[in-house]
């Protein structure tokens, strides 16, 4: 019975079954991770309040709308582009160090934006305060993604599950702990970003295999080609998040903390709707 499951659950034999294991994965990291994320979720929005909550998740939303455009489809092209040099290990490792390079240049530029320009928007002295920890959120979420990306390219879901779900329960941990020596939002964001950050470290050991020469392999042909055949991605990615995120931004701007704590605990649950037709586009 062990063979039948490992082969069925663990191993790519065909393109009916390989879809199959996908998902299955993808189910598993994504629905399991949000549900270990909303046990903590939900212990700091009552310890914090909907004020304290408010202003993390404000920051978090700049943070997650700023990601889009580190991106700029670098995530998708590498998934296809990867899958198709599978042969050519050389090629695929100048794409994977071209694609690293490329998102630390727009990373760079994100961080300059959160440090230099968000500051001057209308928003609370309390989320200016805990905007260097999302910054480190932001790092470590950029590079954990990328890393995603190219296990996905190389159809080993069930890494990604293992690496999604080790850093949820890394989040939900250090949030208690921290929660519970400190209860303040700048205690949980540090807690978040301590989290994303073994998650990150965990995949690139993970990947540790694929990694060398990841600085020295930049290729400026193939960072215009991503570039050039990003674009429709990236503008994808960028209306999706125009759509999910705009609001919380906007309550932020013209309310207050409060609100968008109250608005965003309710928008949490429906964003969960996403979870189906988002891990079977991945899987395929």
């Amino acid at each position: 019975m062990w063979p039948k499951i490992k082969s069925l659950l663990l191993q790519n034999i065909s393109t009916r079954q390989t879809v199959a294991k996908n998902t299955f994965w993808l189910t598993v990291s994504n629905v399991g991770g949000r549900l270990i994320r909303a046990v903590v979720i939900i212990y700091a929005a009552r310890i914090l309040g909907a004020s304290g909550w408010g202003v993390f998740s404000y920051a978090i939303s700049l943070v997650t709308f700023l990601t889009v455009f580190i991106d700029v489809g670098i995530s998708p092209i590498l998934v296809r582009e990867t899958t198709k040099l599978r042969e050519k290990p050389d090629e695929r490792a100048r794409l994977l160090s071209t694609s690293f390079i490329l998102k630390s240049v727009f990373l760079g530029a994100a961080i300059l934006v959160t440090l230099f320009v968000v500051p001057r928007f209308s928003i609370e002295e309390s989320v200016r305060v805990i905007l260097p920890i999302t910054i480190a959120v932001l790092i470590f979420d950029t590079m954990r993604e990328l890393g995603f990306s190219f296990i996905r390219a190389l159809e080993k879901m069930e890494w990604e599950a293992g690496l999604y779900l080790a850093t949820n329960a890394a989040i939900v941990t250090f949030g208690f702990v921290f929660l519970y020596t400190s209860p303040t939002v700048r205690s949980f964001a540090y807690a978040y970003a301590a989290g994303t950050g073994l998650g990150m470290v965990a995949t690139l050991y993970v990947l540790r295999g694929y990694l060398s020469g990841i600085f020295h392999g930049f290729s400026w042909k193939t960072a215009r080609y991503i570039v050039s055949s990003g674009w429709p991605f990236a503008i994808s990615a960028i209306l999706a998040m125009l759509m999910i995120d705009t609001d919380i931004l906007i309550i932020g701007w013209l309310r207050g903390t409060g609100d968008v704590g109250l608005y965003s605990a309710a928008q949490r649950m429906i964003q969960l709707l996403y979870l189906l037709p988002s891990i079977l586009a991945t899987s395929l």
